[in-house]
């Protein structure tokens, strides 16, 4: 799923002294947390106000074509000089802007998010220090812009997240730009709305081993460290022409992007601690493909990565043959790139021209089969 974060410095995180913005929290925690691939697009511009979220609004989504779309924007509309009723944004032309905005993320999908505004200490942004023109923010004027945003979102039937009642003035770096504590007030107010919104499913375990192949610890995907051993099962798939399927595994996967591989891999976890079972699921999920394996030969392999820095796995590879014409891979996007069928002679060609371009230890699946 693709989300696209339409905002200003407060979405990238401007001032913080490292990157915990809510956005990043938001990726990380999907990182960690999701079974599915979530693909998050900051698009945070520093001093955007609605007027100029609606110039990029339309290239930037047609590019990134969101299933999700969160809209954080509005502080920046509440700029004014000298006096409350000369706004960057007129009250009016702001609930026009949000208006339109929501029409236009309409054309990419119905899930949709408004994130409210909120600001710290006066004293600090009226004027702002640096500013030579008098520009200011206040409380009392970010109270009638993130009330519009309310409005607005209501009348539209659209998800409304109200940071205004979490954040305090301890929670502002500058009275404007919200501190590392503020950012993780506002992305613990919007994960309450997005859990039930994505129906996230959190990410089983991944079963670790030692050289005995024996369970030693279970651990978050994103936790497994060089040296750890992990458990893998893997599917050798061949037809009556003597060819076999490889994929290529997609650019956007954690391990081996772009990669070359068996018809199908999956890492062992808690949840689908059998590799026939997890092999069954990942084929269903990567190729929509249904093959009995309960007659496949097996053979499980210790490949020991530490010496190249890579990773260390045992896998119980299955060797398995069907007719070509009998199944039609259909890919999932998210996993897959491409497949092909090659004889064995064309692949060891393509492994000694591009090694680097097939996974770890190929050349031994292809020795066995």
């Amino acid at each position: 799923m693709n989300i696209c974060i339409f905002g200003d410095s407060v979405t990238w995180g401007a001032r913080l002294p490292a990157r915990v913005a809510w956005s990043n929290l938001l990726r990380n925690y999907l990182e960690h947390n999701a079974e599915d691939y979530y693909a998050l697009y900051d698009l945070g511009i520093d001093g955007d106000t609605s007027t100029g979220l609606l110039k990029r609004f339309v290239v930037e989504a047609t590019a990134r074509q969101p299933e999700l779309i969160i809209l954080a924007i509005g502080i920046n509309d509440s700029v004014f000089r000298q006096s409350e009723d000369n706004s960057a944004t007129s009250l009016d032309n702001f609930a026009a802007n949000l208006k339109q905005l929501i029409e236009q993320s309409r054309q990419f999908t119905n899930d949709l998010i408004i994130v409210g505004i909120a600001k710290g200490d006066d004293r600090l942004t009226m004027p702002l220090p640096r500013s030579t023109t008098g520009k200011s923010y206040s409380k009392a004027q970010t109270a009638k812009y993130n009330q519009v945003i309310s409005q607005v979102a209501l009348s539209a039937g659209v998800h409304f997240v109200n940071v205004a009642t979490e954040l305090n003035d301890d929670d502002f770096d500058d009275g404007l730009h919200p501190n590392a504590n503020g950012h993780q007030k506002i992305f613990q107010c919007l994960l309450q709305v997005l859990k039930p919104m994505l129906q996230i499913k959190p990410v089983a375990k991944t079963i670790v081993v030692n050289r005995a192949n024996e369970i030693i610890a279970y651990k978050q995907r994103t936790a497994v460290q060089l040296g750890d051993i992990v458990r893998i099962a893997g599917l050798w798939l061949e037809n009556e022409l003597g060819e076999v399927l490889i994929v290529q595994r997609a650019v956007t996967k954690l391990r081996d992007p772009g990669m070359w591989g068996p018809a199908c891999a999956q890492t062992l976890n808690e949840e689908y601690s059998q590799a026939q079972v997890a092999l069954e699921y990942a084929l269903m999920h990567k190729l929509q493909l249904v093959i009995p394996l309960a007659n496949a030969r097996q053979e499980t392999l210790f490949v020991d990565g530490t010496a190249n820095k890579d990773r260390s796995f045992f896998v119980q590879m299955f060797f398995t043959q069907v007719k070509k014409a009998a199944i039609t891979p259909i890919i999932n996007p998210v996993e897959i790139a491409a497949y092909r069928w090659l004889t064995k002679e064309e692949l060891l060609a393509e492994l000694r021209k591009n090694k680097q371009g097939f996974v770890q230890d190929f050349a031994r699946y292809l020795a066995l089969s």
